[in-house]
């Protein structure tokens, strides 16, 4: 019987090692990380924001297509409130109706889950968010010519509502395509924050402005959003009233059509001269 070699040993468990770690290389999964942001809507809607991203350092990026389930963890059960599904670029929302009555949990703050359970591909990952209830609330007065905004912040929990003291809200105002926050105030230990508005800020032909009063992304209350509008803006006439002659207008101004005649101009001369010299070429000849 012919005998096995020490080299013939080796080889085989070089190779089983080989299938093994190459085995479990093919097995292994990408992690995963989700984000959970609470914000309450102008609406006094609340949403739920979930971004699910795979990959490590500057390349992660966002997985689509991926079922998240959010779930109530405030009370005695784990509750399921819905599964939603991320978009291209891994982001998924929740939108609760205003009126929707959470379970606390023993702290008072209502406390929800996001879960990805993972894949073939992906591992599971989950992240809790904990927020309580704020009520913005917004006025407007105007003494001896001097306009003040004052905001108020109450926590709402329970039922019961109490003033937030040294919270930091942003007022602004609304512009065409975004908001101009002018100042970030902190309340006081009545829940109240002012500020001095200026005179100069351009409203629409009525001198209207929409103001947007936010809360954003704080640690208890999440981003808290609320709109108001008030006659405190500078009236502009937005009419058309035509542009006139000019370079970005829809007529020229005469000094560049004046220009242009005179170049056209002096080309066709030049190019009529080049004809009569042609034709007289033969009468020079004779």
């Amino acid at each position: 019987m012919k005998k096995i070699g020490t080299i013939q040993i080796l080889s085989f468990v070089l190779l089983i090692c080989f299938a093994v770690s190459g085995s479990a290389i093919a097995q292994k999964k990408e992690r995963t990380r989700i984000r959970a942001y609470y914000e309450k809507l102008a609406s006094n809607d609340k949403e739920i924001r979930v971004i699910l991203t795979t990959g490590s350092g500057k390349r992660m990026k966002g997985v689509a297509g991926a079922d998240i389930e959010i779930a109530s963890l405030g009370g005695e059960e784990e509750k399921e409130l819905a599964i939603v599904q991320t978009d291209t670029a891994g982001v998924a929302y929740l939108q609760i109706q205003d009126g929707y009555a959470f379970e606390l949990n023993e702290d008072g703050f209502v406390e929800l889950q996001a879960s990805f359970a993972g894949n073939d591909s992906l591992r599971s990952s989950k992240r809790k968010v904990e927020f309580m209830d704020l009520d913005l609330s917004v006025t407007f007065e105007e003494v001896d010519s001097v306009r003040t905004v004052k905001v108020l912040a109450l926590q709402d929990s329970a039922g019961v509502q109490s003033p937030v003291e040294e919270i930091n809200v942003q007022i602004g105002v609304q512009r065409m395509h975004s908001v101009l926050f002018l100042e970030t105030v902190e309340t006081d230990e009545d829940g109240v924050g002012e500020y001095e508005f200026p005179t100069d800020i351009p409203g629409d032909d009525s001198g209207n402005l929409k103001f947007v009063i936010k809360v954003f992304e704080d640690d208890d209350y999440g981003t808290v959003t609320i709109k108001s509008e008030e006659k405190w803006g500078t009236i502009v006439d937005y009419s058309d009233t035509g542009l006139g002659r000019s370079l970005f207008g829809d007529a020229a101004p005469l000094w560049m059509i004046i220009g242009v005649f005179v170049v056209l101009g002096g080309a066709w001369l030049h190019f009529v001269w080049a004809l009569i010299k042609v034709w007289q070429i033969p009468k020079l000849d004779k």
